[in-house]
Formats: C-alpha cells, sequence, structure tokens
C-alpha cells in the first residue's frame, strides 16, 4: 500500500506525529474542502447581490403587485428598497445609515 511520508510538527520543542493518509483520502478531502469552499462563497454572493433588481420605473414590481402578500423588493443599490402599496404606488425607500436590504427576510440589515 501506497502511503504518503510522516510528518512531523514542532511547537515549543516537542515533536509529534501526523498518521500517514493514502493518496487516495488526501485527495477526496482537497475535494470536500474545494466543494465546501465553492459552496459557501456562492451563498455569500447569493445572500449579498438580488437575483433582480427593482425601482419604480422600468422594473415596477408594484402595479400590478408581482407576488401577492409581498410589498418589499430590492432595489440595484443595496442601501435602498423598493416598497409597494395596496393600491399599486411604489415608493423608493433608504435603509437606514449602516444597514443594507435583505430580501430573504423583507427587511433592512447589519
Amino acid at each position: 500500500k501506497n502511503f504518503t511520508d510522516l510528518h512531523h510538527i514542532s511547537q515549543k520543542g516537542k515533536s509529534s506525529s501526523i498518521l500517514p493518509l493514502r493518496p487516495s483520502e488526501t485527495k477526496r478531502k482537497m475535494k470536500f474542502v474545494t466543494i465546501a469552499t465553492m459552496f459557501v462563497s456562492a451563498s455569500i454572493a447569493a445572500a449579498t447581490t438580488p437575483a433582480v433588481d427593482y425601482n419604480c420605473k422600468a422594473r415596477n414590481p408594484c402595479d400590478p403587485l408581482l407576488t401577492e402578500g409581498k410589498y418589499h423588493y430590492p432595489h440595484a443599490t443595496d442601501k435602498k428598497y423598493v416598497q409597494c402599496s395596496d393600491f399599486g404606488d411604489c415608493f423608493v425607500r433608504k435603509c437606514p445609515s449602516g444597514l443594507v436590504f435583505d430580501d430573504s427576510v423583507s427587511v433592512c440589515v447589519p
């Protein structure tokens, strides 16, 4: 069986051995780390970048209401959002200072 060499780590004069891994185990662990990193990166990007941005002109979600019961939509600028009224009126609102709009919960968050 083909094992990688043992490695030694020195910490403050102490030496400890790491158990050897088969090359296939090392490759499998590296794939997992790579896939996990890609997933986390995609999740962060999805959470911070709206899939579609709305405004009260060309992309008005309010008249008619795009999604029944939903009155807040992401704006092209994450420090703003679009608010709809029951009558189809459209308003661009600003988040308070230091906050950004999170479409998943329809509020401004830190």
